[in-house]
């Protein structure tokens, strides 16, 4: 029979208390003595973000995620093509005789709104969404019936505008745009 033993308690009272860990400073010959890397990365602490500045973040999570998909559609497009044994111009063909650019545009755009709508919907954030601290919704928003339908309106939107036109009127007027049509927030998250 195996003997088991219970752990021990752990200290009550003020042993238990420690004091926190003091962070490293480092010295950097431009900027003095800077306390850890605080000044780097976009996990900064936005807790005190204007709405102009969640639009801001909003834009650059919107490239951020332009390129994520960029790449997966081109490992796709790569993967298609050693599989099938076709070439890269004979894509446009299948498709009903688009030009191969204009496939691999329409499948990028394909790919980034499922994307978008996909992680939106699950995650509550995109890639881009999650490197610039935002969330589509809030917690209470992410629990509602209509949510996955106000996140496509919302994609549908954005896409249909061309990515940067309504992010980048809604930075120009410091008010979310899309909020005032769809009812979904975006907010930036501590």
């Amino acid at each position: 029979m195996l003997d088991i033993q219970k752990p021990e308690r752990a200290p009550q009272g003020p042993e238990q208390e420690r004091p926190a860990p003091q962070r490293e400073e480092l010295a950097l010959p431009f900027s003095g003595r800077l306390k850890s890397f605080d000044f780097v990365g976009f996990h900064r602490g936005p807790i005190s973000r204007s709405r102009r500045q969640i639009q801001g973040w909003s834009l650059m999570a919107i490239v951020i995620d332009q390129l994520v998909s960029f790449v997966v559609a081109s490992i796709f497009l790569v993967a298609f093509s050693l599989a099938s044994g076709m070439k890269f111009s004979e894509l446009g063909l299948i498709l009903g005789g688009l030009s191969a650019e204009v496939a691999l545009l329409s499948g990028i755009m394909g790919l980034s709104f499922f994307y978008f709508l996909v992680l939106r919907a699950f995650f509550g954030f995109t890639v881009g969404e999650w490197a610039c601290n935002l969330r589509m919704g809030t917690l209470e928003q992410r629990f509602e019936k209509f949510y996955l339908l106000r996140v496509m309106a919302r994609s549908l939107l954005i896409f249909g505008t061309g990515l940067i036109f309504v992010p980048l009127l809604s930075v120009l007027l410091g008010e979310d745009l899309l909020e005032k049509v769809t009812g979904l927030k975006l907010t930036s998250i501590s």
